[in-house]
């Protein structure tokens, strides 16, 4: 048997009282929720710890998910960078910092972008 719902049943009763007397129901508060946790890698880049003029060649960037404890998906790029000194740089980097290094690369034509995704 199918229960007719009506408006009554479908607020909460202090809510329909109000309305019903051509009030506006309470405002309540809306909840906070807190920013998900980033992944745990040891190996995390940041483009504000990498000098993108010491770059000599973008080796690869390779679209990567990641995911944290809670099971909330990060959106990144596995990146590895030949930087002057000969030194290899490579890790995970966010898509927000990835998509800003490969735009500061081509736009500054320091280095050639072919190998990076986009």
């Amino acid at each position: 048997m199918v229960v007719p719902r009506t408006m009554k049943t479908a607020v909460p009763e202090e809510d329909f009282k109000l309305w019903d007397a051509g009030k506006s129901s309470k405002v309540s508060e809306p909840a906070v929720m807190p920013a998900p946790a980033p992944p745990k890698e040891d190996d995390i880049l940041s483009l504000d710890k990498i000098d993108i003029s010491e770059i000599s060649l973008a080796v690869s960037g390779r679209r990567d998910v990641k995911k944290n404890a809670e099971g909330v998906r990060f959106v990144g790029f596995r990146v590895t960078l030949k930087m002057n000194t000969g030194k290899d740089l490579s890790g995970w980097m966010s898509e927000g910092d990835y998509l800003n290094l490969r735009r500061n690369l081509y736009r500054d034509g320091l280095v050639n972008t072919d190998n990076l995704e986009y």
